[in-house]
Parts: structure tokens; sequence; C-alpha cells
């Protein structure tokens, strides 16, 4: 990536919660849940595979389309019948999303910069003051405020 690109670069990180186990492999809304998948398939080789809330509703999938996307996904390249569905246990789960673009970033980035040096200059005037009192004609505490 150039730095010039740098300017159009966007970040979005999803939290997941509520993971619970799902009874039946269609138990769980499009644009709702994320779901996870797990079994064997028939010459015992376990096999996983999961999706965000978004993705189904993004791909304008059903659920029984995002399940058997799900199947391929974990690596099953076999017919997908209903005795593999039925072998599937199924988590459906939630999560949270936060977004932020190179310019939070760097505006978080000189945010913190600008409090990290207030605290040294307060730790660095408390420290003088300790050690030598309060100079004459100064006021006897320090604060700086945080910029608006």
């Amino acid at each position: 990536m150039e730095e010039r690109e740098m300017q159009q670069v966007c970040c979005t990180v999803s939290l997941l919660t509520h993971f619970e186990p799902a009874p039946h492999h269609l138990a769980w809304e499009v644009g709702v849940h994320g779901v996870m998948i797990d079994f064997c398939d028939p010459d015992g080789v376990a096999r996983s595979a999961v999706y965000l809330p978004e993705i189904a509703a993004e791909q304008g999938w059903t659920k029984q389309q995002t399940v058997d996307s799900l199947i391929r996904k974990a690596g099953y390249c076999r017919a997908i019948d209903d005795t593999i569905r039925a072998s599937l246990r199924t988590t459906r789960y939630r999560s949270t999303t936060a977004t932020a673009t190179y310019q939070h970033w760097a505006r978080a980035r000189q945010l913190m910069h600008d409090l990290s040096t207030q605290e040294r200059v307060v730790t660095e005037l408390q420290a003088g003051q300790h050690a030598h009192g309060p100079r004459r004609n100064e006021p006897h505490s320090h604060v700086l405020q945080p910029r608006q």
C-alpha cells in the first residue's frame, strides 16, 4: 500500500457476543445472527466454518443457502443432503461492529499523544512542587485542562 492510499483506508472490527447452541441448523435469523457449524463428514474428517451476521444478508442468501455455503466453506466437496445437514452442530451468535477511517485513527492517535504529553507535564510539575514546594507568587496547584 502506498502512503497516498492511506486516506482511503477504512477498518471495521466485529465484537462477537451471545454465543449459544442452536437447536437446529436453521434456528437463527438472517442479518441478526452469525452462524458457526461443526460436523464430521462420512470419512470422519472434522470440519467447521463460520459466517458473520452480515454475510447472508449481503449475499442475499436464505438460511438453507447460507448453511450449504458454510458446508462448502468447511471443505466438504460431496453432495450436500439432509443427512449432512442433520449432523451439523450449529452455534449462533451476534456481533457489534465499529468502523474507523484513517482520518479517525490519525485524530485518535493525536489526541492520545496530547493526553500523554499533558500527563507527563502534570507529573513533572507535581514532582517539582513536592521537591521544592511552590515558588513565590506561584499558585499551589497546576492544573492543565484538556483541549476540547
